[in-house]
C-alpha cells in the first residue's frame, strides 16, 4: 500500500517491485498450504491496478533467484540494507522458505518447477474454477482508499484492532544502563555464532547461535518461570528476533539494545 501511494503520488503509472523467485515460491507454497488460493491468483508477473488512477504491478525479477540478486550487487558494488526485519524470522513464510532451500540442496531447479506448476497448471487452474469466477466488487477502504473488496481493507481492520489493546507496552529492547532493573536472576544468552562466542563475549553467558534457536530453545526451558533472559549480539539486530521468539513462547525474555557495541561504547 505504502508503494502504492507514493507512485500515486508521483504520478507513476507502473510499479515494479524487487520480488524475486526464492520470495514468489515461498510466498505460493505458504498460501497453498493455507488453502488461500485466492492469494496464489495475484501472484503473477504482471497485475493490472485494481482501480482507476493507480499503477499496474510488474516483477521483473520474479523468476531470478534471490542468490543471483545478491551476486549482482555484490559485483556492481551496490547500497543495500543488511540487516533482516526482526518480525521476519517468525512468520510462517520464513519455515516455508527454509524448506524449500533443504529441497534445493538435493534438487537444484526445485523453485523453478514449483513456480512454473504455480503459474502455468494450478493459477490457470484456479481462474477457471466457478467460485473464482463469481464477480468480487473492487472499491476503495474508506480509511486508506486502497482496494478492498469490503468497507474496510484488511490492513486497517488489524490496525484498529490493535489500537483497540489497552496495554501496548511490549518493548523488547533494553539499554545498557538499565540491565540492573532486571533483578539477579537473568541469563546472558549469545546468539552469535560458535566462533565469535569463543573470541569473546559476556562472562558465564550461554551460547546458543541465532539459527539454532529454533531447535535448542528448550535448553532455556529451566529458566523459564525463575528468569529473565538478556539476549545479546554484536548489533543487536539478530537477538532481537530470537528475543521476540523467546517472548512469543512465554520467556520473559529482553534485546540488549545495539548489543555488544554498546557495552564497548560505554567502556569508552
Amino acid at each position: 500500500n505504502i508503494f502504492t501511494k507514493l507512485s500515486i503520488k508521483v504520478g507513476a503509472n507502473i510499479l515494479a517491485t524487487g520480488h524475486n523467485l526464492d520470495d514468489t515460491v515461498s510466498t505460493m507454497m505458504s498460501a497453498f498450504m493455507n488453502g488461500d488460493f485466492e492469494s496464489i491468483r495475484r501472484l503473477k508477473p504482471v497485475i493490472p491496478p485494481l482501480l482507476p488512477g493507480q499503477p499496474k504491478k510488474v516483477k521483473p525479477l520474479i523468476t531470478t533467484p534471490e542468490i543471483e540478486d545478491l551476486y549482482y550487487v555484490y559485483l556492481n558494488k551496490l547500497p543495500v540494507q543488511e540487516c533482516n526485519c526482526p518480525h521476519g524470522e517468525i512468520t510462517p513464510i520464513k519455515g516455508v522458505k527454509s524448506l524449500i532451500d533443504k529441497l534445493e540442496e538435493e534438487q537444484p531447479d526445485v523453485k523453478f518447477r514449483l513456480f512454473s506448476v504455480f503459474r502455468r497448471q494450478l493459477i490457470p487452474l484456479i481462474e477457471k474454477n466457478s467460485i473464482q469466477k463469481e464477480e468480487i466488487t473492487i472499491t476503495s477502504c474508506k480509511i486508506c482508499g486502497m482496494p478492498s473488496s469490503s468497507e474496510i481493507c484488511a490492513k486497517c481492520r488489524r490496525v484498529r484492532e490493535l489500537q483497540e489493546i489497552k496495554d501496548k507496552k511490549y518493548n523488547l529492547n533494553i539499554e545498557v544502563s538499565s540491565i540492573e532493573e532486571l533483578g539477579n536472576d537473568i541469563i546472558l544468552l549469545d546468539v552469535r555464532t560458535k566462533e565469535e562466542h569463543i573470541i569473546s563475549s559476556l562472562p558465564n553467558s550461554i551460547n546458543i547461535p541465532q539459527d539454532e534457536i529454533s531447535t535448542r530453545w528448550k535448553e532455556l526451558k529451566p529458566y523459564k518461570k525463575t528468569h529473565k533472559i538478556l539476549v545479546f549480539c554484536n548489533s543487536g539486530r539478530k537477538s532481537y528476533s530470537v528475543a521476540l521468539k523467546l517472548r512469543n513462547l512465554g520467556f520473559k525474555a529482553y534485546n540488549l539494545k545495539n548489543g555488544l557495541s554498546s557495552i564497548k561504547n560505554t567502556l569508552t
